[in-house]
């Protein structure tokens, strides 16, 4: 049987000790990932996620020690597009612009899925008017569905520049992710209607050619917002449904028409479609007043009359409940600066008569019903 030393037990004892210390250390830096409380109490050096944390924490604070943990990083991962992007913000800070640069370009060719590195590139590319850069940045981080903020950040600049709108208009067709964040950006931002619409309306002879659902998120958006003008311009004819061109009560199956009806759904009420065309039973069982169809429309200024025409439907009346009341509401949009105030408006009983002026190129409906029942609903603008 082989036997150690004292001095044996001792050495290996020692080495057996730094060994663990080593895996708690290295442990405690796979830690500082989700715990950055820890990146500051351990080593620099590592090239870990500690040194990462401390960049990220250091950049603008103490650009030479995070230029250290950024230099540290590359050591450990040379070619890790994420550390090389860091690596770019603490050398720029630092004052290492030649070398900042450097990084950028190797980050740029690698890290497409890499968030951060899309961030940099992105506010590098807008920094220097590079508005092809700049889209194609964009849409990465909104394929990844991440940074909101920053994608939402850079559109600003981009759709505030002609050559930026161009780049986006470029990338809509090809690319439902970026579409679908330009709807999303029209939702917060309202005052940047008129550009969202001249980009959409760049893409009107594209191709291949954006879908049509995907101009519907982005003008629903704009009429959400009271941006009606812009939401027509941005609207191409080729998309708009036979429910949009009539004011018949229609369910052509076209939810991509933002300016066709639209029957939102509600506790307690049902809507389907009536025994003659363009007529609708409505069924409302809350004890109260519940929009049931709302829509926009362009007529061109001039007079009209609004009739509501229902009859009984070929069941009858028996059993089914009260007669609901309908109730409409006829308003312009607001973006036109016309004066506030409807132009219909209350408990249908007999046709309403209206004008609309120059300066009401879109108009909302909208019909609500009591509780009740309403059989063969149709309406009519003439």
């Amino acid at each position: 049987m082989k036997t150690y030393s004292a001095g044996g037990w001792a050495v290996r004892a020692i080495a057996f000790i730094a060994i663990a210390a080593v895996a708690l250390l290295f442990q405690a830096d796979r830690e500082a990932r989700t715990q950055r409380q820890l990146a500051a109490q351990l080593p620099a050096g590592l090239g870990g996620f500690a040194d990462e944390r401390m960049v990220e924490a250091l950049a603008f604070l103490d650009p030479a020690a995070a230029f250290a943990r950024a230099q540290a990083l590359l050591r450990q991962r040379p070619t890790d597009a994420h550390n090389l992007g860091l690596y770019a913000l603490a050398a720029v800070e630092a004052g290492a612009e030649g070398e900042a640069a450097e990084a950028l370009t190797a980050a740029a060719r690698r890290g497409w899925r890499d968030p951060y590195t899309q961030v940099t590139i992105t506010g590098s590319a807008i920094a220097q008017e590079q508005w092809e850069i700049a889209a194609q940045r964009v849409d990465a981080l909104a394929r990844m569905r991440r940074e909101q903020a920053t994608i939402f950040a850079a559109l600003r600049f981009m759709l505030a520049d002609p050559e930026g709108r161009s780049e986006v208009a470029r990338r809509l067709p090809t690319s439902e992710p970026f579409a679908a964040v330009l709807a999303e950006f029209t939702r917060a931002n309202a005052d940047m209607g008129a550009q969202v619409a001249e980009t959409l309306r760049l893409t009107h002879s594209s191709q291949p050619p954006v879908s049509c659902a995907n101009y519907g998120r982005a003008v629903r958006a704009l009429l959400a917002q009271g941006q009606a003008i812009a939401a027509i311009e941005g609207w191409p004819r080729r998309c708009a449904s036979d429910g949009s061109r009539a004011v018949d009560f229609a369910f052509d199956d076209n939810e991509e028409d933002p300016f066709s009806w639209t029957y939102p759904p509600g506790a307690g009420v049902s809507i389907r479609e009536g025994d003659a065309p363009g007529a609708i039973d409505i069924r409302n069982r809350d004890l109260l007043r519940r929009q049931v169809a709302y829509r926009y429309l362009t007529l061109p200024p001039g007079s009209y009359t609004l009739r509501f025409e229902r009859r009984e439907g070929a069941a009858g009346p028996a059993g089914t409940g009260p007669q609901a009341d309908l109730n409409v509401l006829l308003r312009c949009d607001r973006s036109g600066g016309n004066a506030a105030g409807a132009l219909a408006e209350g408990t249908y009983q007999q046709p309403l008569s209206f004008a609309i002026g120059a300066d009401c190129p879109v108009q909302y409906l909208s019909l609500a019903v009591s509780q009740g029942r309403a059989d063969n609903v149709r309406i009519t603008i003439d």
